[in-house]
Formats: structure tokens, C-alpha cells, sequence
């Protein structure tokens, strides 16, 4: 059994435990719909989420269907896009703050998941590991006595 019957039939399980050993937590709970469904299971208040090594494709959702229309109907809209910009004090480890982003990404698929289109219709490729862009702009040379936000500004 597997995708929605499987979670149903987990979820059934796992809540309908025998009177003499009820879950003792939401985590418990948590822990045996896992084991149910031959998930990682959490380790401490760290999960284990193991390492997919294949690249693979999966169906898109609703909002995902939609945001990908979006973008077919006006390329590049940064609505959905967050920005913020960081100050960073001292020397900058440019190789040691690239490894980081890309561990990050290596943690977190939905960073590592672009979309396709095939016969039409918007895929999730989600991809083994991804390297961010970084580019590094030395502002050093600039006169120091504008903001650092000004000076990007010109």
C-alpha cells in the first residue's frame, strides 16, 4: 500500500494503539505513523532524512500548478520572491559561505526542486544536489561614507 491509502491506513493504526500503551505524546503519535508508514523516524529532536541519491520527478500541487502559470503568463514575476540583504562585518569567507548554502540546499529538496514542463503540464523535478549562485561584489573600493545601501543603489 502506498501514497494516501497508505497514510489513512497509518494514521488508523497508529492512533487506534492498543488501551495498555496510548501515544504519551504528539511526537509518539508521530513516531509510530512513521514507523507505519517506513519513514525516517525521529532521533532526539533531530530527524533523519536520509539521502535520496536519485534525481526523480513528482506531480506538481495546486499552488505550485498555479504559481507555474503565473510565471507562463508573465516570465520572471518577482511577486512570490523574498528578499533581504545581510551586513557582514570582518573578512568573508567566500569557499566556507558557499559550502554552507550548498549543505543547506543538500538539507532541504524543496531548494534543490525546479519545474519542467512535459506534454503541457508543469513537473517537479526535484535534483540531487544544486550550487546556488553566489556571486561576491567587492564594495571595498567604494567610498566609505554613503551606506551600503546607497552605494549599491548607483
Amino acid at each position: 500500500m502506498s501514497g494516501p491509502e497508505a497514510v489513512r491506513g497509518g494514521l488508523m493504526e497508529a492512533t487506534e494503539a492498543p488501551p495498555e500503551s496510548p501515544p504519551s505524546s504528539k511526537g509518539d503519535l508521530s513516531d509510530r505513523l512513521m514507523k507505519r508508514l517506513g519513514r525516517p523516524q525521529r532521533v532526539g529532536s533531530v530527524v533523519d532524512v536520509g539521502t535520496d541519491e536519485r534525481e526523480r520527478r513528482e506531480p506538481t500541487s495546486f499552488a505550485q500548478q498555479r504559481l507555474w502559470l503565473l510565471d507562463r503568463i508573465e516570465p520572471g514575476l518577482a511577486t512570490y520572491n523574498l528578499l533581504f540583504r545581510m551586513d557582514l562585518e570582518g573578512e568573508l569567507n567566500v569557499e566556507v559561505l558557499r559550502r554552507s548554502l550548498e549543505e543547506i540546499c543538500q538539507r532541504h529538496e524543496s531548494l534543490r526542486t525546479t519545474f519542467e514542463t512535459e506534454a503541457g503540464e508543469p513537473v517537479q523535478c526535484v535534483h540531487r544536489s544544486a550550487r546556488p549562485p553566489l556571486p561576491v561584489v567587492d564594495l571595498s573600493g567604494l567610498a566609505t561614507a554613503l551606506p551600503v545601501g546607497d552605494r549599491l543603489a548607483r
